[in-house]
């Protein structure tokens, strides 16, 4: 080997102090191994564990992005604004796979719900598609006696995603009407109001 780790000796003579002459010296082990070449792995070992971590967010995004598309699309809920459209979707956060759902902090219970917001930006043509953009969103809901739940949103940005989430509490057989509002950022018009409304039911 052509090198050594920090903190160790090279192989041979030890060297001693005068005063500790006698004493045999004792050299503590070093979480560190070498190549056939001298060189360190520590931080190939570090890196890989990062690469997979990555890989790792990248595997739960998707699949979030998959289960959260899945619901928009069997749903068919959208809204068209001017040059863009917004698709829609709510679900109990039982639904989300526990792994899913740590990795982007949401609580699963059968008595919170997730609303999913997405807006994209029409193609400009047939053989273009349309555009994720982000924006300016805004969610609350009210119930048939008229409690308001202001809704907090969070944006997911990964590759060439961008998702607002959020999350609130729901009864059984409950009734709320979601109002939403959107501004995209390269738009220059004020924010555009729509509203759906979606039966809930509590999963024990």
């Amino acid at each position: 080997m052509s090198s050594v780790c920090a903190g160790m000796q090279p192989s041979g003579e030890v060297p001693r102090s005068k005063k500790n002459l006698e004493e045999p010296e004792v050299f503590a082990p070093t979480a560190c191994r070498l190549t056939p070449g001298g060189r360190s792995i520590w931080g190939s070992s570090t890196a890989r564990a990062k690469d997979m971590t990555r890989q790792l967010a990248v595997f739960l995004f998707t699949a979030f992005a998959l289960l959260l598309a899945s619901f928009a699309a069997q749903a068919q809920q959208f809204e068209d604004i001017g040059d863009y459209r917004v698709h829609y979707s709510a679900m109990n956060t039982r639904m989300l796979p526990a792994e899913v759902a740590s990795a982007y902090g949401i609580t699963r219970s059968g008595r919170r719900a997730m609303i999913n917001i997405t807006v994209l930006r029409n193609a400009g043509s047939d053989d273009s598609m349309a555009v994720p953009v982000s924006g300016s969103v805004q969610a609350s809901a009210i119930n048939l006696t008229g409690q308001r739940r202001e809704i907090a949103l969070q944006e997911i940005r990964e590759e060439d995603a961008v998702y607002y989430i959020g999350t609130f509490r729901i009864s059984n057989e409950e009734t709320l009407t979601f109002d939403i509002s959107v501004r995209p950022e390269d738009s220059k018009r004020p924010p555009a109001r729509f509203s759906f409304q979606q039966k809930f039911y509590v999963e024990e």
